[in-house]
């Protein structure tokens, strides 16, 4: 059974063509049926082109593209009396073929095939995945509370306070003097009753001047 072939097989398998299936080879329905029945198809070296016909009634002539014009066969290079006839493409290029029975050339019993490289890989292994580009990390941030160490520190706070009052800073801002302590109670008492006592001896004085006079 022949197999249409229609692309390059990636397995490079060859097929069988029946040529001008599902018509055999024979005098054709329209004149330019086998022409576009050809153009149809792809043919690549390996394949095998099957005509199908019956001895004595056709026949298989592979001509010149000369000869296939004219339809003669004055320079054949092969003739095949008997079918079916099984024909292997083993070069690119095109080839020519006719019948040389009777006038059926002339009525459309002829066909020209183009054969192609099979440029699919046969058996070839899958290429290995591309490993994705590195990148490179991004550099850390810098943490805003860093500063510089050749950046100057921003000038102290000034503090400024109302004329007359005690400054809190001393002169090179150093820390303000610490107040006198404040006199104990045992050493006002002593010195209120010594007052007392010198009051009590000076009236005492006075009031006996006062009497004696």
């Amino acid at each position: 059974m022949a197999v249409l072939s229609y692309g390059c097989a990636p397995s490079g398998v060859a097929y069988s063509v029946g040529v001008g299936d599902p018509v055999c080879w024979s005098i054709p329905p329209r004149p330019d049926y086998y022409a576009n029945w050809s153009n149809s198809h792809f043919f690549k070296i390996g394949d095998t082109l099957v005509f199908n016909f019956q001895g004595g009634l056709s026949n298989v002539v592979q001509v010149t593209k000369q000869d296939y014009e004219s339809c003669t066969a004055y320079k054949p290079f092969k003739i095949f009396n008997n079918g079916p006839a099984n024909f292997t493409l083993l070069e690119k290029g095109v080839l020519y073929f006719i019948t040389d029975v009777s006038n059926y050339c002339s009525l459309g019993q002829k066909i020209s095939i183009s054969v192609h490289e099979c440029a699919c890989p046969v058996n070839q292994p899958p290429s290995a995945p591309t490993a994705p580009p590195s990148v490179s990390p991004l550099p850390a941030a810098v943490p805003p509370s860093s500063v510089s160490p050749n950046r100057s520190q921003p000038p102290a706070a000034q503090v400024i306070t109302p004329a007359g009052a005690p400054s809190p800073l001393g002169y090179n801002g150093s820390s303000p003097k610490t107040n006198p302590p404040v006199k104990s109670a045992a050493s006002m008492l002593h010195k209120g009753m010594m007052l007392g006592v010198l009051h009590g001896i000076f009236g005492s004085v006075a009031f006996v001047l006062w009497s004696s006079n």
